[in-house]
């Protein structure tokens, strides 16, 4: 029989403007009942709200060790395992989230209510920006570097279509709406989230197509990242847009515009090297499809995605 003991505790938004109270049921059950309420500052509940509830599972125990005189003691240890997120959604008009949890695990399961407040979300997109600009420098490096090997007229057709793009984004941000914008950005990171979890799962099978030079270094920095901020455009878009029918639809707009490009630039690229310029998939997407077709359900939120433990050991290498 599997012992379990359920306890549990709010946490408040990085600015500490709301707080999120947790009731569980304290019974050794396999499917506990939880109930969220987020209130701000002043006592009044907030809808509309994310929320995600995250599990932290302790266990202990003690090992008898005989010691002179023919007396024991006795060891005691601790350990302490995080669980992710085991559910997630949004507050009702009484600021309330009802939802259960699955508790499979012998030991003491505490369960943490976690919503951000705007200042936190804020925290998080600034992260994100910085982490992107990152992304685009080095991958402009890289661009340069194909360019000179390739000569002049495939570096000029090249840049052609990367100008294009850049005209396109800031066609994007000038005229088209905030919804349009951020399902445009959400639908971009859940493909990458799905490409980054593949191409994570097949490094720790030892199939990945990626070379382990220093340019399959610099991809695999760049997909552990993405991991990292997988959560922050669709918390932005749900917070301040939340229509799933249209996030599916920008997705999918999203993904088609950025799937043309790299058809252009796949042509060009392989017409330089005379193959024949046929349209390829993405290395990732055969193994992937499944991963991909999840981020259209509607049930589909990243933050209850457990990466493993690879992205957060890529990153510890650049740590500062």
């Amino acid at each position: 029989m599997t012992a379990q003991r359920v306890s549990g505790r709010g946490n408040r938004g990085c600015s500490a403007a709301w707080l999120a109270g947790l009731a569980v049921a304290t019974s050794p059950l396999v499917a506990a009942p939880v109930e969220v309420q987020v209130l701000d500052a002043a006592g009044k509940p907030l809808a509309g709200r994310a929320v995600e509830v995250l599990g932290r599972l302790h266990t202990s125990f003690s090992t008898r060790k005989r010691i002179v005189g023919g007396f024991y003691a006795y060891d005691q240890q601790r350990s302490v395992k995080e669980l992710g997120t085991l559910c997630s959604g949004k507050t009702d008009a009484q600021g309330r989230l009802a939802c259960s949890v699955k508790l499979q695990a012998e030991g003491e399961v505490e369960l943490i209510a976690r919503a951000k407040d705007d200042a936190g979300l804020a925290a998080d997109v600034r992260e994100f920006i910085g982490q992107e600009a990152q992304h685009f420098q080095n991958h402009r490096r890289i661009n340069e570097i194909i360019k000179r090997q390739l000569g002049p007229a495939v570096a000029a057709e090249l840049q052609t279509i990367e100008d294009r793009l850049d005209a396109d984004y800031r066609r994007f941000n000038a005229s088209k709406s905030r919804r349009f914008n951020l399902s445009y950005a959400e639908g971009f990171e859940a493909m990458t989230c799905a490409m980054a979890l593949t191409s994570i799962a097949e490094a720790e099978a030892g199939i990945s197509s990626m070379s382990p030079g220093p340019w399959g270094q610099l991809w695999m920095w760049h997909l552990a990242e993405e991991m990292e901020h997988r959560t922050v455009a669709f918390d932005l878009y749900e917070h301040l847009e939340g229509s799933y029918a249209y996030r599916v639809i920008g997705s999918i707009r999203a993904q088609a515009h950025f799937q043309r490009t790299i058809d252009r630039l796949q042509r060009v690229l392989l017409a330089s090297q005379g193959a024949p310029a046929k349209r390829h998939l993405p290395p990732w997407f055969t193994a992937g499809r499944g991963r991909y077709l999840d981020t259209f359900k509607p049930g589909y939120n990243p933050g209850e995605i457990d990466p493993g433990p690879i992205p957060s050991l890529i990153l510890s290498r650049y740590a500062a």
